[in-house]
């Protein structure tokens, strides 16, 4: 407790990104950095993207020291997550994702990562020993799982919006 307490107060030192990729890391969350306002994973620091994700906070805080743009992106498999991306490019995703759930059923509410870019990705925790398959769903609606992964707030999209939840 004592290593996290001072990892902690010094982190007061990083990026506000950086200080966000610890909360992260410090609630479970496996993230790893991509590149500012793009989705690409930082292979000067994560040479093996998503499968370099991790929930330590001493390893966060040097990759965000090292590189405080570093937009954040958490790893949905080693997290235990599952998101239903909702895209808006060039199709309206929402009417997808409402055509599923007066077929399925609703969703359950969940926390809600708007993109800044128009999408939204929904995120649940892995259903235990279900293998998920990253698949798309209908137009515009995809699962990520396993060594899929989605960019989080506080990040900046590539139209220079940031990312935000949606509580």
């Amino acid at each position: 407790m004592q290593r996290a307490t001072r990892l902690t107060s010094s982190s007061n030192r990083l990026s506000q990104l950086g200080r966000e990729a610890v909360w992260y890391a410090e609630h479970g969350l496996a993230v790893f950095p991509v590149i500012a306002r793009e989705k690409r994973p930082r292979g000067d620091l994560a040479p093996r993207g998503v499968l370099d994700a991790t929930a330590d906070p001493a390893r966060v805080y040097a990759w965000w020291h090292a590189a405080p743009t570093a937009n954040i992106a958490i790893a949905m498999g080693a997290s235990g997550l599952v998101a239903i991306d909702v895209d808006q490019h060039g199709i309206d995703g929402d009417v997808s994702l409402r055509d599923l759930e007066r077929v399925h059923g609703e969703l359950p509410e969940t926390p809600v990562n708007l993109t800044g870019g128009g999408g939204k990705h929904l995120l649940f925790r892995a259903p235990a020993e279900t293998r998920l398959r990253q698949v798309p769903l209908a137009p515009g609606v995809d699962v990520r799982t396993g060594n899929g992964y989605v960019v989080v707030p506080p990040s900046l999209h590539p139209s220079g919006n940031a990312y935000r939840w949606d509580v």
